[in-house]
């Protein structure tokens, strides 16, 4: 009988053993999870620029170029191809999109009417072909 009462209390604090060892590991797992926690909450925390604030930034010493060219509507550039084709010159498709074709035949009409062949269709270009 003193035989299974010892293999009894070495069995219990075996068993005892092992459990306080797991609870120690799971404890300081969760002192591992709490850190990861918190140093995640640091970072999400850190301040950042918003995309605004980043574009104002970037944009502050930027400044716009006196002859500034002002980029023509889908209109302004189907009513240009428009008044291209009916002068003879081919623009391609009248789509509203500077292509290639409509750029080319833009060169030939800046060229045949004396004004500054860019080949855009810059403010004076679509004053000279009549479009607003």
């Amino acid at each position: 009988m003193r035989k299974n009462i010892s293999l009894f209390a070495s069995l219990l604090l075996f068993f005892l053993w092992g459990c306080t060892a797991n609870v120690s590991e799971d404890k300081n797992r969760g002192e591992d999870l709490k850190k990861s926690a918190s140093q995640q909450a640091e970072i999400s925390s850190t301040p950042t620029a918003s995309a605004s604030e980043t574009k104002s930034v970037s944009t502050e010493s930027y400044k716009e170029p006196t002859t500034a060219h002002k980029e023509p509507t889908l209109a302004q550039i189907r009513k240009a191809q428009e008044r291209l084709k009916a002068a003879g010159f081919n623009p391609g498709p009248i789509d509203g999109l500077l292509g290639a074709k409509t750029k080319a035949a833009v060169r030939k009409y800046q060229a045949s009417h004396g004004v500054e062949r860019t080949g855009t269709l810059d403010e004076k270009t679509l004053r000279s072909l009549g479009v607003e």
